[in-house]
């Protein structure tokens, strides 16, 4: 099975790298936050693919695992698929089922990976959901876009904000791609190391452990 996840986390990264200008000595171009953001919810979207589709191939293989957990998250998973389950429900499968704990969905890693994934659908799917009104000589944002207010609530966005343009153009900041390359990361190893005693442990060593680093905070 060709693995993609850890690819596409490296296209995030290097993305987050451009916004540095720390790519070939470029000069930063903080455009390249976006990318960041979209690549980084695609690697997650992988892998969780990946370790669905790894624990199914497992069970099929051996036909009755001693693993347990795994072939309860293999039935799972081809049931999410079947239902065209969003990827945050396969993460929270997971998370559950490889690990035996729960997210806490009230606090970080979950809540900001479902922030995460917001902005790629919102980016995905824009609609024109700002009105921009002239109000004593000062452009306001009327009905701004809560991708936009929870963004600012993380410090994800440009400070002072930009004039009349749209929500997305708020996210391109350096600090916007760093949250987005860690959130991942930091997803990807919590069900890794949670995960590490089941009959996906080849899969996560060889794939896994090295990939999805986190990247330093300035």
């Amino acid at each position: 099975m060709f693995i993609s996840s850890p690819c596409l986390y490296t296209y995030a990264v290097n993305a987050f790298r451009l916004t540095e200008g720390s790519v070939r000595d470029l000069p930063p171009d903080e455009n390249w936050a976006i990318p960041a953001i979209v690549f980084a919810a695609a690697s997650l979207e992988a892998f969780a693919n990946e370790l669905g589709e790894e624990a199914v191939d497992i069970v099929g293989r051996s036909g009755a695992p001693t693993d347990g957990r795994l072939s309860r998250w293999a039935e799972l998973f081809q049931a999410l698929e079947e239902n065209h389950a969003p990827t945050l429900n396969k993460i929270r499968a997971a998370k559950r089922f490889l690990t035996g704990v729960p997210f806490d969905e009230s606090r970080a890693p979950f809540q900001e990976v479902r922030h995460l994934f917001d902005l790629r659908n919102g980016l995905m799917h824009l609609r024109p959901v700002e009105q921009i009104e002239l109000r004593d000589g000062q452009f306001i944002v009327v009905n701004e876009s809560k991708l936009l207010a929870a963004s600012r609530e993380r410090h994800l966005t440009i400070d002072p904000p930009p004039k009349r343009e749209p929500w997305f153009w708020h996210l391109r900041t350096d600090r916007a791609a760093r949250w987005a390359c860690n959130t991942a990361s930091s997803i990807v190893h919590e069900i890794r190391t949670g995960a590490m005693d089941t009959e996906l442990r080849l899969h996560l060593e060889t794939f896994i452990e090295q990939q999805f680093q986190p990247l330093p905070e300035r």
